[in-house]
């Protein structure tokens, strides 16, 4: 049998006799009728006219012989959940009610442009660049969703609709997810679902299912996250990861059938080791094995968010070029940095070509220790949640408000053990091993040197979590959070002012990012109590050169990233001064001839990224230390007039630039005077 006849024929029955609506009809004496969109097993969707407003919407009603009970509450289930949601990649819904002949409809936003499923079907497979930019905005989404306790339970692609802003591409699409048809309400409300479960219906797309969802089990927010990396895995290898001959083996593939990597099942192509790890994670057959919120596989999938810079040359196979973005450069950075300050310390995660040497594997302990552990971690699970029916922000509160630490032990082999709460509360990965969230036991490997953190952002509403952490437990604190690069957040809600006083006391932290943040200018201020901090990420946020300058925190500064930032020809001057900045990006931040003078006696600087700086020109370049290994100069002003400038860098590993109005003769000249060096442009 074929699958896509199992699928389609599951609502023929119902398609045959529709009541339709004709062209110029009106609708509670307010809506015209332009067209009908498309219609399905459940309903039919119309394109109408606000009479009032002249807005266009969409109409959607329930078709009539499709009024029983079950279907209805299915139809009134999305009214519900619809109505719960406003979110920019969400449909809205305005208004809802009956028509004249008694069916049940509602008024949502237009959604134009096109599925994901036509886009597919046209092209095959995307580029990894343009899934990550369709899937941070369907993983806000499902995050802002999950956060009203609504799960959607049907995600596939022609649930993802494109409304593009440019041709041929979905570079500048914003994503709207559809049809809540399904939708569980988890919440504690009047409508919970059960009435629809009672029926034993099994709801969903069988090639997107979750193991949980094929067999009719209990479901929550992680069923979505299982359903996106089905749907993650089909836009980049071009068909979806199980396919059975129908419906139901599909369903039981889901449930107990290996999955191949994006590799094997694109037959070759290379994609970064770290989307294979996030696809993979996501597709776990386990619950608990899974990504547990929207909002973390949201914000390691922003990590790989691209900025479309670079195709080598000389001898680099392509298939090695992975994707440039303003996270990368913080990544990169911190691999070089370390290279440079600190010989046999690396956060090699954050560099998506960096691949493990070695087989990193958990510590083996002794029963009494397991005993131990175990103990501990079930008196603190007790201590952090008295009963499982609280919301949860009184579990999160709790969470924070315990007083134990999160670290109880260390062995004779430099190991710690970490025991945290038996929900996530973020991210971390010890000193060159893979991230993995914050929950439960989590041991060290030997000789413990600190762990990179990233909160969820449930838990910035409650700081006093950091006191839980040992003063040298972590030695990179990201404050990253994905949703905080999207436009419709509260800027109230971006501030991490509440969490400096905290911060301050964790005395190891060398690594701070507060990438997208807001934050006062006298709370920043107070970072100079970080003894050992060297490290700084400042990407996107509100203060501007001079404030920064104002922290005193730049004469110890080794590697320092900011982007968007006013007036950084203050922060170069202050830099200039120490000499000791080795490691600098300023990306879209107006760098000219004034912001790099002070940088040209920095002897120590080894690798600078003034991407996106136009008034970076061949005057500028004059100005670089020949120190340098690494030397970005993606859409800066650079002629071919300063090829034998760049002789100067003996050292140069790696250069990149944008080179569009160069002529051929001008590349093979740049690879000649640079034979050693590797170039993309």
């Amino acid at each position: 049998m074929n699958i896509n006849h199992d699928l389609e024929t599951a609502g023929e029955s119902t398609i045959r006799n529709f009541v339709e609506l004709e062209s110029g009809e009106i609708i509670q004496e307010r809506y015209r009728v332009i067209e009908l969109l498309g219609r399905g097993g459940m309903g039919s969707v119309y394109k109408v006219e606000d009479l009032k407003t002249k807005s266009l919407y969409a109409l959607k009603f329930l078709n009539k012989q499709q009024s029983n009970n079950s279907a209805w509450k299915r139809f009134e289930n999305e009214i519900k959940a619809t109505n719960k949601l406003d979110h920019p990649n969400l449909v809205k819904v305005h208004e809802s009610g009956l028509l004249p002949n008694g069916q049940p409809y509602f008024i949502m936003d237009l959604v134009g442009g096109e599925s994901l499923a036509q886009l597919l079907k046209k092209r095959g497979r995307l580029p990894l660049e343009k899934v990550l930019k369709i899937f941070i905005q369907v993983g806000f989404a499902l995050s802002y969703a999950h956060s009203k306790s609504i799960v959607h339970r049907d995600i596939k692609p022609s649930n993802i609709m494109l409304q593009e802003t440019g041709r041929e591409t979905t570079s500048g699409a914003v994503v709207k997810i559809v049809d809540f048809g399904i939708a569980k309400l988890s919440g504690k409300d009047d409508f919970n679902q059960q009435t629809l479960t009672k029926t034993g219906e099994i709801f969903g797309s069988p090639l997107y299912m979750s193991p949980e969802q094929c067999v009719g089990g209990a479901i929550d927010a992680r069923t979505d996250l299982y359903s996106m990396g089905c749907v993650i895995y089909e836009a980049l290898t071009g068909a979806p990861p199980l396919v059975g001959d129908s419906a139901l083996s599909t369903m039981m593939k889901h449930q107990s059938e290996a999955v191949l990597s994006l590799k094997e099942a694109s037959l070759g192509i290379e994609f970064p080791e770290k989307i294979e790890q996030i696809v993979a994670k996501l597709l776990a057959k386990d619950v608990n094995d899974r990504y547990q919120s929207a909002q973390l596989v949201t914000s390691h999938l922003a990590a790989f968010e691209s900025i479309p810079c670079t195709k080598q040359l000389n001898n680099t196979e392509p298939q090695k070029i992975l994707l440039q973005d303003w996270k990368l450069g913080k990544k990169l950075a911190v691999s070089l940095a370390v290279l440079f300050f600190a010989a046999g310390t690396a956060i090699g995660y954050f560099h998506p070509e960096h691949k493990n040497t070695y087989e990193k594997k958990r510590p083996e302990f002794s029963k009494p220790l397991q005993e131990k552990l175990k103990e501990s971690f079930e008196e603190n699970r007790k201590n952090s949640v008295q009963g499982i029916e609280k919301s949860s922000n009184t579990v999160y509160a709790e969470y924070a408000n315990n007083p134990a630490k999160f670290s109880e032990y260390k062995d004779k082999h430099g190991r710690r053990i970490f025991h945290f709460p038996p929900d996530p509360i973020g991210s971390l990965n010890f000193i060159d091993t893979n991230y993995e969230s914050a929950v439960g036991d989590v041991a060290s490997l030997a000789k413990f040197k600190g762990i990179t953190f990233c909160p969820i952002a449930e838990m910035r509403n409650y700081p006093q979590f950091l006191r839980r952490f040992r003063d040298d437990d972590i030695q990179f604190l990201d404050l990253f959070i994905a949703e905080d690069r999207a436009m419709f957040m509260d800027k109230k809600e971006l501030s991490v002012d509440r969490l400096i006083p905290y911060v301050i006391k964790l005395k190891s932290i060398q690594k701070l990012s507060l990438e997208n943040t807001t934050i006062l200018p006298e709370n920043f201020n107070q970072l100079k109590e970080l003894p050992n901090l060297h490290y700084l990420w400042l990407s996107n946020i509100n203060l501007s050169g001079d404030e920064v300058v104002g922290s005193q925190l730049l004469d110890k500064i080794e590697s320092l990233t900011v982007k968007k930032m006013r007036n950084v020809a203050s922060i170069t001057k202050e830099l200039g001064k120490a000499k000791k900045i080795e490691v600098l990006v300023m990306r879209e931040s107006g760098v000219d001839i004034d912001a790099i003078k002070p940088l040209a006696d920095c002897n120590l600087l080894k690798f600078l990224d003034v991407r996106g700086n136009p008034k970076f020109n061949d005057e500028c370049l004059k100005l670089v230390p020949s120190s340098v290994t690494n030397l970005t100069l993606c859409f800066c002003d650079i002629s071919p007039q300063s090829i034998n400038e760049f002789k100067r860098f003996k050292n140069l590993q790696l250069l990149m630039l944008t080179t569009d109005k160069w002529k051929p003769e001008d590349f093979k000249r740049l690879m000649k005077t640079l034979p050693l060096t590797e170039i993309r442009h």
